[in-house]
């Protein structure tokens, strides 16, 4: 169970992740126990389970039946950091519930926009923000404009406003 919120918090470091922003974490929930992941021409590709935590990065895009998903094959917890064998795969909105939906799991009255707690009768998972700290991580920048290019080794970057 540690590794497991090792993962999901590891995952939640490396994207720019504010209180509004909950919806792009998703599970499957599909009658049949899984579902197909599917690349951009309809050819199955993949399979995930029930439950696999994954990105979906067409969240917020309603008007999309085949929404654009970002998941983890190793252990069914999404990671995007050097490495972590991360897949992109195209899944019908309507095998999506995001986390945020999941009727085990309430957001807890003590969350705050820097802190976020979801709990049940059995697990409690917190999620907290803190300013990014330089001197921990290696930061390359790109010579010519000046701009990061890659932390700690990855290169996949979203948000970052060379602050």
């Amino acid at each position: 169970m540690k590794m497991i919120i090792f993962y999901i918090l590891a995952f939640l470091f490396c994207l720019p992740i504010q209180a509004q922003q909950q919806r792009f974490f998703g599970v499957i929930q599909d009658a049949d126990g899984y579902t197909n992941v599917r690349d951009t021409n309809g050819t199955v590709i993949d399979k995930l389970l029930d439950n696999h935590v994954f990105v979906d990065w067409d969240a917020q895009k309603n008007h999309k039946k085949w929404h654009s998903v970002e998941y983890g094959a190793e252990t069914g917890i999404t990671k995007t950091y050097p490495n972590g064998n991360t897949h992109i795969g195209e899944i019908h909105k309507s095998r999506i519930c995001y986390l945020p939906d999941l009727p085990q799991l309430k957001k807890q009255p003590q969350s705050t926009d820097n802190y976020l707690v979801y709990a049940n009768d059995t697990l409690t998972v917190e999620i907290g923000f803190r300013d990014f700290n330089l001197q921990r991580h290696s930061i390359v920048y790109d010579l010519d404009t000046g701009f990061v290019r890659s932390i700690d080794g990855c290169s996949d970057l979203i948000g970052i406003d060379n602050h």
